[in-house]
């Protein structure tokens, strides 16, 4: 993404009509999108826009919105028409100090703060739902790279839905499942000594509408997503008796 314009769209203008991404350098959100080259008209723009190798079809952010962070870009590869996948394309350090999170039995509380208010998620449910962990993510340098405030026992706590969403997207992008298929990659992910594995397998299989030998890689991006909220169904995040009750105050 860098490679053509060594991260400096002023002095490089990309030859192959690429798409460009403007990404606030200081808070992480999106505030522009174009087809084609970085638009340098203005100095914000200039030392903001991140190339895209490929069409953009999808802007992933922490909080599902242009409020959150850009955690990653998703779209059609140029060079292979393929689906393309890039994480955190501004290089940015997405930790929360800003956010906390406790948990007792089956609820966590979620503070976060900001430049003029707070708000408090009261979380009631199962590990993927009141940890805004979807994929259900075991806590440790991965979810803390991705953004997580905390742990709520094995698992790891996210600020938003749309942040743990964007972590297991992430996941299953990486190389340690995106060369796999669908069975190997639940293989891996949900291990029979603690799952009912061939049963996830089957369940997954239904839903994305493929075999069980498809790789990760060939998924278009709607069985992607597919896939990523069958996952966050089998985990539980829809379970019966999962509620949450939002409160913001402001300073």
């Amino acid at each position: 993404m860098y490679s053509y314009v060594q991260n400096n769209p002023l002095v490089a203008v990309d030859p192959d009509g690429l798409d460009c991404v403007y990404i606030n350098n200081d808070n992480g959100q999106i505030f522009g999108f174009n087809r084609g080259d970085c638009d340098n008209s203005t100095t914000k723009k200039a030392n903001s826009g991140y190339y895209f190798d490929g069409k953009v079809n999808t802007i992933y952010t922490t909080t599902g919105d242009t409020s959150g962070q850009v955690v990653g870009v998703q779209g059609a590869s140029d060079a292979t028409g393929g689906n393309l996948y890039q994480a955190n394309p501004a290089g940015l350090s997405f930790a929360q100090p800003n956010a906390s999170s406790s948990t007792s039995g089956m609820d966590t509380t979620i503070n976060t703060w900001g430049n003029f208010s707070q708000t408090t998620q009261f979380n009631h449910g199962t590990h993927p739902f009141r940890d805004n962990n979807p994929g259900d993510i075991v806590s440790g340098g991965f979810v803390n790279r991705h953004g997580a405030i905390g742990t709520d026992g094995r698992f790891g706590v996210f600020a938003s839905a749309g942040q743990g969403k964007a972590a297991l997207d992430a996941l299953l992008r990486s190389p340690a499942y995106s060369s796999l298929s669908v069975n190997a990659a639940v293989a891996r992910y949900a291990p029979g000594f603690e799952n009912n594995t061939a049963g996830y397998q089957q369940f997954l299989q239904n839903v994305v509408g493929v075999s069980g030998n498809t790789p990760l890689s060939s998924l278009s991006p709607s069985q992607m997503s597919a896939l990523e909220n069958g996952i966050a169904r089998y985990e539980g995040t829809n379970a019966p008796g999962n509620y949450s009750i939002s409160v913001t105050t402001d300073f």
